[in-house]
């Protein structure tokens, strides 16, 4: 029988960056964008050692079709939230001379 594959642990923690110049006018700033790394093989294998090949892959599917849920429209919001995290106050509606009262 063959021996099974030993793969070298990859460093999970690193994040690399690409560092990108910006122009703002008159200052130059630079913009670190974060790049998480793949996943590790090691962690895949483990998780099709517990949970099997087919219930892995139906979760990494469900994942890539998964819309994530859109925040809320901040112009729906009542007055009193706008205020709690720090959204000017709506303009009052505009009348309208044409409606009966």
């Amino acid at each position: 029988m063959a021996a099974a594959a030993v793969h070298a642990p990859r460093p999970v923690s690193t994040i690399s960056t690409q560092e990108a110049p910006v122009s703002t006018g008159d200052k130059s700033m630079t913009v670190l964008r974060l790049i998480p790394p793949p996943p590790s093989r090691d962690l895949i294998d483990a998780a099709i050692a517990t949970h099997g090949a087919s219930r892995v892959l139906r979760a990494a599917l469900r994942a890539l079709l998964h819309r994530p849920a859109r925040p809320p429209d901040a112009s729906r919001l009542p007055a009193h939230l706008r205020r709690d995290i720090g959204l000017p106050p709506l303009p009052p509606a505009p009348s309208r001379p044409d409606l009966p009262l």
